[in-house]
């Protein structure tokens, strides 16, 4: 899937986009969103941390998480830039 697939696709299911940068040796502390989260991943590496598990992402991978996981968004020294799909609960219905 390229960039303009996941945008097409991401907007047909109701999500917002927007490319979010993270600068690199980055770890948020463990949190939880209100909407779910469908990030494609454009450059460097990405790390999510769920269930005691850490899954690596890398450029044209997708990496999804569901509006109240609890989970750490970790980068090496690359850093790593994103398209970040958001859908809050009222988007899910609207696009049903």
């Amino acid at each position: 899937m390229d960039r303009s697939a996941y945008e097409a696709e991401a907007l047909r299911d109701g999500f917002s986009v927007a490319e979010v940068t993270l600068s690199p040796n980055t770890r948020r502390p463990t949190h939880t969103h209100e909407f779910d989260a469908r990030l494609f991943i454009l450059g460097g590496a990405f790390m999510l941390a769920r269930d005691g598990e850490i899954e690596n992402f890398a450029p044209g991978d997708i990496c999804e998480v569901p509006a109240g996981t609890p989970h750490q968004e970790i980068t090496d020294e690359r850093g790593t830039t994103y398209l970040a799909g958001r859908r809050f609960a009222t988007q899910t219905q609207a696009a049903e």
